[in-house]
């Protein structure tokens, strides 16, 4: 027996060789309150752990029958303690100077309530934080996969990360054992049958190494394989309300669902899935601490329903779109099957229902086609109306505009003669004068010409005189 602080070691057996700083291990076996391990492999830098504190490094192969790792998660935990982490009442802090790096293969490991067979994975320790890779094992009525860690760097606020793959588990199971998935899918309470999914999820933690809400960040795919809701009650209620006996319990098979985390609330991805003849689409959230608000629309045969058109409850709701549809000319009041939203508030404890009809479908057209298509001729007439009207506001614009061309054209046109007239007449006049001037110099000229030669004529000495008389 070895008492190693709060640790009670027996049928303690170390095999293996030292040299100065480091142990190589053949066998290091023993039990540890309910735990047996049985490891092997190479520790370094030991006596500087041990007495002064530095960085102890290895690489270690741990085989165990059965290991409870409850006892380690308190600061007083004694080999005999099972207490759940959920107790914890400070962070458990992992130390800054180790660095190692095991190899586990362990037949049954007990995590809180949960139980784990055939687990093993690589677990490294280095810098205040335990990284787990490839780690796996049957749990749950399935199998996982998980790689991830838990960091205490921040003393205060250690925080988790991890990417989980689980396969063929059972609902029931997993919303007793997971807390996370309680917070993440309250409706499980309800489900029966079994899952995959692929999750990613990190968070910070609280000192009982609960999440803290307000920093979760997720997202996944939930695969449901056969999957039946029972007894939930808002799905009770809206069975109830719509006289549909099919919502009461619903059959998933099959389905996949995306969804996220994001401040403080869980985001559906829409989806769809036709349950016992009534196609649904769902979509909507739920906070995490908090109210839910998912819609629900439903496409229900008349079959389902029976002789009250969608129950007593709705039938305000049936009055009320068939008066706002009789204002465009349609009538909704026979038909195959009838489009029904229903509205989730609440809580899966204390849910709040409310429902809209929002037409029919089949010997009547869809409402909300026929309400489009009715509103698309409205619209084209009052669209033609304004086009008509522009077109005449325009046309009697062009004419204003063209009579106002024509006064300033005509007035210019005037202006314009007014002026042509009065260089014509100027030109005429210039001619006039010109043509005066020309035959006044010409007159002059044969004038100045018949008295020249007249003198000429006077001066001649050759000229004969006249006899007097003849």
């Amino acid at each position: 027996k070895v008492d190693y602080d709060v640790y009670k070691i027996e049928n303690l057996v170390a095999k293996g060789n030292f040299t100065p700083n480091a142990l190589k291990v053949s066998q290091l076996s023993g039990k540890l309150g309910q735990s047996d391990f049985n490891a092997s492999g190479t520790m370094t830098n030991i006596w500087n752990y041990l007495f002064e504190n530095e960085t102890l490094g290895g690489n270690l192969a741990i085989r165990s029958s059965y290991m409870n790792l409850n006892q380690f998660m308190t600061e007083e935990g004694a080999a005999q303690t099972a207490t759940p982490p959920a107790e914890a009442a400070e962070p458990i802090l992992v130390p800054d100077n180790i660095d190692m790096k095991v190899s586990a293969d362990i037949a049954t490991v007990i995590y809180d309530d949960m139980e784990l067979k055939n687990m093993k994975g690589v677990l490294s320790v280095k810098n205040e934080e335990v990284r787990f890779d490839n780690l796996t094992a049957n749990s749950l009525g399935g199998s996982m996969n998980i790689a991830g860690g838990y960091n205490t760097q921040n003393h205060e606020k250690p925080k988790f990360d991890f990417l989980m793959k689980l396969k063929n588990i059972d609902f029931q199971q997993a919303f007793a054992k997971f807390n996370t998935f309680q917070l993440l899918a309250p409706i499980g309470k309800y489900l029966q049958g079994s899952f995959n999914t692929d999750l990613t999820m990190s968070s910070d933690l609280k000192k009982d190494l609960m999440p803290d809400i307000g920093t979760i960040t997720a997202k996944g795919l939930l695969e449901t394989l056969n999957g039946k809701i029972t007894l939930a009650k808002p799905l009770q209620e809206i069975g109830n309300k719509l006289n549909v006996d099919a919502f009461k319990k619903l059959d998933l098979k099959n389905s996949k669902n995306w969804f996220k985390v994001q401040d403080g609330a869980v985001l559906i991805d829409p989806f769809s899935q036709t349950i016992d003849g009534i196609k649904m689409d769902f979509s909507g959230s739920h906070k995490l601490v908090g109210d839910m608000d998912y819609k629900i629309v439903a496409t229900i045969p008349r079959s389902k329903i029976g002789k009250n058109a969608v129950g007593a409850a709705a039938n305000s709701g049936v009055d009320f779109l068939a008066g706002e549809a009789s204002k465009l000319g349609l009538n909704i009041q026979t038909g195959d099957s009838y489009k029904v939203q229903i509205n989730l508030g609440g809580t899966m404890d204390s849910p709040k229902t409310s429902f809209k009809v929002l037409g029919t479908e089949g010997t009547a057209a869809d409402v909300k086609d026929a309400v489009v298509s009715k509103v698309k001729e409205e619209a084209q007439k009052e669209l033609d109306k304004a086009k008509a009207e522009a077109e005449a506001r325009a046309e009697a614009e062009k004419k204003k505009l063209e009579e106002a061309a024509k006064k300033e054209l005509d007035k210019a046109t005037d202006a314009a003669k007014k002026k042509a007239e009065a260089e014509l007449k100027k030109r005429i006049e210039d001619e006039k004068l010109r043509k005066a001037a020309e035959d006044a110099a010409k007159k002059a000229k044969d004038k100045l010409g018949e008295d020249a030669k007249k003198k000429l004529e006077d001066l001649n000495p050759l000229k004969k005189k006249k006899k007097e008389g003849g």
